[in-house]
C-alpha cells in the first residue's frame, strides 16, 4: 500500500487547468480516451512526439545525410541486410 502510494507521489502530478468546452469535446473525439484524463493524455504524449520530430527534422534539414561514396552505401546496405 505505502509502495502505491509513493509511486503516485513521485510519478504523477495532480494539475487544475482551465480548458475551454470546445476544445476538450475536440481532444476527446480525437484521442478517443475512456475518460477526460485519458484523451488529455493521450494528446499531450502525442504533442510531445510530434515536437520530437520536428526537432529532429529540422536537424536533418540543416546538416541532410549526405553519402560521399557509392561504397559507404553499399557497406550500409550489407549491415542493414544482416541485422534483418
Amino acid at each position: 500500500m505505502l509502495n502505491r502510494i509513493l509511486h503516485r507521489i513521485i510519478n504523477r502530478m495532480k494539475l487544475t487547468a482551465i480548458i475551454p468546452d470546445d476544445l476538450l469535446t475536440q481532444v476527446e473525439a480525437l484521442a478517443m480516451g475512456s475518460t477526460k484524463t485519458d484523451s488529455v493524455i493521450t494528446a499531450l504524449r502525442e504533442w510531445v512526439s510530434m515536437k520530437k520530430l520536428s526537432a529532429i527534422s529540422q536537424k536533418v534539414k540543416k546538416s541532410p545525410l549526405q553519402f560521399t561514396t557509392v561504397d559507404i552505401a553499399n557497406k550500409i546496405r550489407r549491415v542493414n541486410r544482416k541485422i534483418s
